[in-house]
């Protein structure tokens, strides 16, 4: 796969030298300025280097250790998951990637600071709506949006999240700290922020952005990968059935699942290419890379190398035997200084020497959660690609499960709605289908029933998925 760059600098593709690349020391992370003004991405611990890294790294590193992570992932997720996922199911939700948001912000809310009224799916759905458009801010390199479009977009995201969460979720906190009534350790990353604003030199929209990055990363890269896990283990399922009935036997689903999430995430890493500027004249790799070079390290290409993960480096195999040292996922984190600090919470940690307990991360516990409740790929609707991106990425994943009547029900034709209280009237449907979409007097778009009998399925799907408030509905009638 080509990696969709735009600049001329050193590519590389071997797993050891991305490897290299990851944990040089005088490669910073690369964003051009001008899409990171008035971006999620400004100024964020993403985007630092050095001695300002170190210091943010420092504040925000108690917050994902072990002994913090248990909590999370032994009491407070499993506590959502089964508050919360059956609400999703029975409110018609079957898109395994909004299903997968829906359960991981409430999470990655509660870990950031950010305050959710427990229960409230309206609140929860509106939370979404908001991190996908951080999302996309976050992946400006590779949107297939207009970049100035796009930026407007993120802005009016914010003062969104601003008026609907943040505010409050500070003023409750700064109530907290000045009644010394806090905990010492804080308890979330806001909290933490607030206790060491002097010491970070951090104004309130940097507070935000901060803390909307951690809430769209924790939820985006867990949601994406449940998508992407469960493309490959329903060909992997339908492949090898007496294999998966075993398994299902033995009582060794849990682990089982954890190793196709890993080898998903080698498939299918977050960030394909991640690209890094040198800092000073370098060799790296044995290519001589002068200072301000942006350099770009394939990941994509790297899991998939032959020399590491055998001769069928580009197939899905969960039970792939790895050379030592090497991790099932690949390069699917990152790594070196840059390494994701979440990586725990979202995929689980082996058991210590010392005694502690393995861990399960969230994106396993919610794959296991599905796949109890019979979950399979929707016969009727296909999985859409996300055209936001030029990546090769899911947009929108239908699935089912066994207690749904629908399964046999042969669909009429498509019925497509907007939700009003979600648009925010960006106007990329009409841009799309100008036939079918406008958006009206009240900035909302509105649709044309009548001209719906012209137009497929497939391209709908595809405005569906583009749509950055997740608006636009199509279901079968």
């Amino acid at each position: 796969m080509r990696v969709p760059v735009a600049g001329d600098g050193p590519t590389f593709a071997t797993y050891e030298e991305v490897l290299r690349g990851l944990f040089c020391r005088e490669l910073a992370q690369y964003t051009p300025d001008e899409m990171l003004k008035g971006n999620i991405l400004e100024d964020v611990v993403f985007q630092l280097h050095g001695a300002q890294h170190r210091e943010r790294r420092r504040v925000e590193n108690p917050l994902f250790r072990r002994e913090t992570v248990v909590h999370f992932l032994q009491q407070r997720f499993p506590e959502i998951l089964e508050r919360t996922l059956g609400a999703i199911l029975d409110s018609g939700e079957r898109d395994v990637i909004r299903i997968g948001q829906m359960l991981t912000v409430v999470l990655s809310a509660e870990i950031s600071g950010v305050d959710v009224p427990a229960g409230d799916l309206e609140a929860i759905q509106r939370l979404v709506d908001l991190e996908r458009v951080f999302a996309e801010g976050t992946g400006i390199m590779d949107t297939t949006y207009d970049r100035g479009e796009l930026l407007r977009m993120v802005r009016d995201a914010f003062q969104s999240f601003d008026r609907e969460f943040f505010a409050g979720s500070v003023a409750r906190r700064k109530e907290l700290i000045a009644s010394d009534a806090m905990p010492h350790e804080g308890g979330d990353l806001l909290s933490v922020l607030l206790m060491s604003q002097g010491q970070l030199e951090m104004d309130y929209a940097l507070l935000m952005r901060e803390t909307a990055f951690f809430l769209e990363s924790g939820s985006d890269t867990s949601s994406r990968t449940l998508a992407n896990t469960l493309n490959h283990l329903f060909e992997w399922r339908n492949a090898h059935p007496d294999r998966w009935n075993a398994i299902c036997a033995s009582g060794a689903v849990l682990d089982f699942l954890e190793r196709c999430i890993h080898e998903a995430l080698r498939l299918n890493p977050i960030v394909p290419v991640a690209r890094r500027i040198a800092t000073e004249d370098i060799v790296l790799n044995g290519v001589d890379v002068e200072e301000g070079t942006v350099v770009y390290l394939d990941a994509m290409a790297a899991n998939r190398d032959p020399n590491v993960f055998g001769s069928n480096a580009d197939t899905f195999d969960p039970e792939r035997t790895l050379p030592q040292g090497i991790q099932g996922f690949g390069h699917g984190f990152s790594g070196g200084m840059h390494a994701c600090i979440g990586r725990v919470l979202a995929i689980g940690a082996p058991a210590t020497s010392s005694g502690g307990p393995k861990l399960y991360g969230q994106t396993t516990l919610m794959l296991h959660a599905l796949v109890e409740r019979g979950v399979k790929k929707d016969p009727l609707r296909k999985p859409v690609q996300d055209v936001s991106s030029h990546w090769s990425r899911i947009g929108i994943f239908p699935v089912t499960f066994t207690d749904d009547l629908a399964d046999s029900a042969a669909p009429n034709g498509p019925h497509v709605s907007v939700d009003e209280s979600r648009c925010f009237g960006s106007g990329d449907c009409e841009l799309l289908m100008p036939d079918i979409f406008h958006v009206g007097k009240e900035g909302v778009a509105e649709v044309d029933a009548a001209s719906l009998s012209r137009i497929d399925d497939s391209s709908i799907a595809n405005v569906q998925a583009r749509c950055p408030s997740g608006a636009i509905h199509l279901t079968e009638t």
